[in-house]
């Protein structure tokens, strides 16, 4: 099944020049978050041919042209609170030209606002509350072989008469080192920080070295996600080069 995960573009223009200040005047605007990375991971693992497209800085209609060439079946799209005014327009250009492909939310923004989301964006399908590392496979995998979509922990879903299909969240992943590494079935690009240690992989790796707090997603409770840092660096090229 083809699946495309989405950091959408900032604004809804065609002005590139425009994106790319914006860029330079924040940079941590256009980077794309790790967990998309791990479910990308995941999904390719699991046998389905996945697009991961950082469109942040990417003008309005190539981003929507180059979505639409892939006939996704399912696009995942990562919502925080400065991507709320452009995903609905952009969902609803993708289902213009995908009216089969099935489109669900995710990230803080989603989260907390997955009930008005699913009331206001026909274009939504679903909503990934809190972490999609367990929820996010399990739609997918529903999808893949023509299952019962409704009902799945971590999921929030319009049903077919309209109604709000929400089970309560996912188990919470409590160990990281559990998830598959994304970087040898991605071509990723590293940037380099410190001493020879990637950007993404620094993060990576102080997140669990130290351990990372979980919001607290509605109708769950805070967690603590730990991973190895040994291991995951061991996956990454590059990572202990000086």
């Amino acid at each position: 099944m083809r699946i495309l995960l989405l950091n959408p573009p900032l604004r809804r223009t065609e002005n590139a020049a425009e994106l790319q200040k914006m860029g330079r005047d924040d940079e941590d605007c256009f980077r794309v978050p790790i967990g998309l990375f791990t479910l990308a991971a995941q999904l390719i693992e699991m046998g389905h041919e996945v697009k991961l497209c950082n469109h942040a800085l990417t003008p309005w209609t190539a981003s929507i042209e180059e979505a639409a060439a892939m006939r996704p079946a399912l696009a995942g799209i990562t919502c925080v609170s400065r991507q709320r005014m452009t995903v609905a327009p952009w969902a609803r250009a993708l289902k213009e030209r995908c009216p089969d492909c099935r489109i669900i939310l995710g990230g803080v923004h989603a989260t907390f606002l997955y009930q008005e989301i699913l009331q206001r964006w026909p274009e939504i399908a679903h909503v990934a509350v809190g972490e999609a590392d367990l929820s996010l496979p399990e739609l997918a995998r529903r999808m893949d072989a023509a299952e019962d979509l409704t009902g799945i922990p971590g999921i929030a879903s319009r049903a077919d008469d309209g109604t709000l299909d929400w089970v309560g969240p996912a188990a919470p992943v409590t160990d990281l080192g559990a998830l598959p590494v994304a970087a040898p079935l991605l071509p990723i690009r590293y940037h380099r920080h410190g001493a020879g240690v990637p950007v993404q992989l620094h993060i990576l790796l102080f997140a669990g070295a130290l351990g990372s707090e979980g919001a607290r997603a509605p109708g769950g409770s805070r967690h603590r996600r730990v991973g190895d840092p040994a291991a995951a660096a061991r996956h990454h090229p590059g990572a202990h080069q000086g």
